[in-house]
């Protein structure tokens, strides 16, 4: 008989409640639904909602358990519960649909939805109480006091939650964006109810409460552009002028790693200190995480690019007593330098036919440049007219075809590079690339005419030289073998022409012999 009650009455629940019943299984559905068209990270929990509702549909066979077996009023135990299940199950789902369905933009919002569902749910609870007798203006009366004390001891924490939804309703900060509140910079990690979290470049999180920055001004690094500009500074002897300053540093910057090419980085005369002019680059980091590191290799650019131009980083002004340098103790020192130079040009195969005289010349007037690791010496197609011995340090040879470059040889202490442009003027035929920190001694054109000027049979002995060593590189690239004999006086007739042409060289070569 208790078994033919339980079932009557509940069939009876289940007509009463046909409506909130057919409506908890088509939510249910809703977030089987959702489940499948949101992947994570977007998929939002559904736990809450989804036991809501199943607790609701159970309380139907336990109510009627209830009454069958006598225990009660069928309002009296489950009913209520019922209620606010099956309420707060809808404000859930409603809750997913329209923040996460519907409001992409809003989704990002936590807080708000947070609040809006939470104060819809209350709104709905409050009036299923008063809607079951229950006396809800006497609860107000009698809590007000309490109601006060714990909204005094909470004011800090109410100012942290309303910043932190001002914070977002505004949009000023999201989730990956750089920011700087005082002396703290780092990568916005996480929005919270009371705080914001942030994480720096040493991997420490810092937490940072919503009400302080609701109150105080702040940095966002990442907008409204997603990159940053940098500033560089550094001095410069006034003797220099500051176009030849502002070009130099400018072309030392490109290719860095990590700064951008647009906007273009920039050079400004930034002010005119008592002894020396204080210069700015600034450019604009790819990765704000990678500022420190980006700024040194910035700085070492200078630093070589300067050094490389004769262009003097002042030192710091101070009251010094100076002890005049002998000129025994300079000669000295230019003799060392000169040995040096003379030692470096004597290995070199194209100076093979150079007497001592012109070797000097040479080694008196060559130019001494410095490269950083990483920085183009030299660039493929463009004008060039000097050759270049590697004194210390090694150099990458690379040769782009087709758009992609790659290396073809590693040259090091003693071996050179730039012979053609220097004997014919023609356009570089290779990238160059120092592979670790080089120093070269350059000779240009218009030295190098000094020394033929005095002995124009120089001209056949170097072409001859130039003629064997570009055949063999070209052998082994095109693997010629036994044709290499005659292509080599092919190439002779024709780079003897060439440099006698670039050099302004006519005639018969011995005639213009020094006697």
């Amino acid at each position: 008989m208790q078994a033919t009650g339980f079932s009557a009455v509940l069939q009876d629940e289940l007509r009463e409640h046909a409506s909130a019943v057919a409506t908890a299984l088509i939510c249910l559905a809703l977030l089987g639904l959702l489940r499948l068209l949101l992947r994570p990270p977007r998929r939002p929990p559904m736990a809450f909602p989804l036991v809501c509702l199943g607790l609701y549909i159970l309380t139907l066979p336990t109510n009627a358990m209830v009454h069958a077996l006598n225990l009660g009023g069928r309002h009296d135990w489950v009913d209520l519960p019922a209620s606010v299940l099956f309420a707060l199950g809808i404000v859930q789902v409603a809750a997913l649909i329209l923040f996460d369905m519907l409001g992409r933009s809003i989704r990002k919002v936590r807080i708000v939805r947070t609040v809006v569902s939470t104060v819809a749910a209350i709104v709905i609870v409050l009036a299923l109480v008063h809607h079951e007798g229950v006396n809800l203006s006497a609860i107000f009366a009698t809590s007000a006091v309490l109601t006060g004390v714990i909204g005094f001891a909470l004011q800090e924490t109410l100012g942290n939650v309303i910043g932190g939804i001002a914070l977002q309703l505004e949009s000023t900060v999201a989730i990956g964006d750089w920011i700087t509140v005082g002396e703290v910079t780092g990568q916005v990690v996480e929005v919270r109810w009371r705080s914001l979290s942030i994480v720096t470049r040493n991997d420490d999180m810092v937490i940072i409460p919503n009400g302080l920055l609701a109150k105080q001004s702040f940095v966002n690094l990442s907008r409204p552009v997603p990159w940053h500009r940098q500033w560089v500074h550094f001095d410069v002897h006034y003797r220099h002028p500051p176009n030849e300053v502002q070009q130099v540093v400018l072309e030392a910057v490109k290719g860095i790693p990590n700064v951008r090419d647009e906007p273009v980085p920039d050079c400004i005369f930034f002010r005119m200190e008592q002894d020396h002019a204080h210069y700015a680059v600034r450019y604009r980091l790819a990765d704000i995480r990678h500022d420190d590191g980006t700024d040194s290799e910035v700085k070492k650019r200078i630093w070589y690019a300067l050094r490389r131009h004769g262009i003097e980083i002042p030192y710091p002004s101070r009251n010094i007593f100076v002890t005049e340098l002998s000129k025994e103790r300079a000669d000295a020192k230019w003799q060392k330098q000169h040995h040096a130079r003379l030692a470096s040009l004597r290995k070199v195969a194209i100076f093979a036919p150079l007497d001592e005289e012109h070797l000097e010349l040479l080694a008196d007037r060559c130019r001494v440049e410095v490269f950083g690791t990483g920085e183009i010496i030299l660039r493929q197609s463009e004008p060039g007219d000097s050759l270049y011995v590697i004194r210390h340090g090694s150099v990458s040879i690379r040769v782009a075809v087709d758009g992609v470059e790659r290396e073809v040889a590693q040259l090091d202490e003693g071996q050179i590079f730039g012979e053609m442009s220097l004997m014919t003027g023609e356009a570089r035929k290779a990238t160059a690339i120092a592979g670790t920190d080089a120093e070269c001694y350059v000779i240009d054109r218009a030295l190098f005419q000094e020394v033929l000027a005095t002995r124009k049979s120089l001209v056949d002995e170097i072409s001859a030289i130039l003629a064997a060593r570009q055949v063999e590189l070209e052998g082994e690239v095109a693997q010629l073998g036994a044709a290499r004999a005659g292509a080599g006086a092919a190439h002779h007739a024709d780079l003897l022409d060439r440099i006698r042409g670039f050099f302004g060289l006519g005639g018969d070569a011995a005639e213009g012999d020094k006697k």
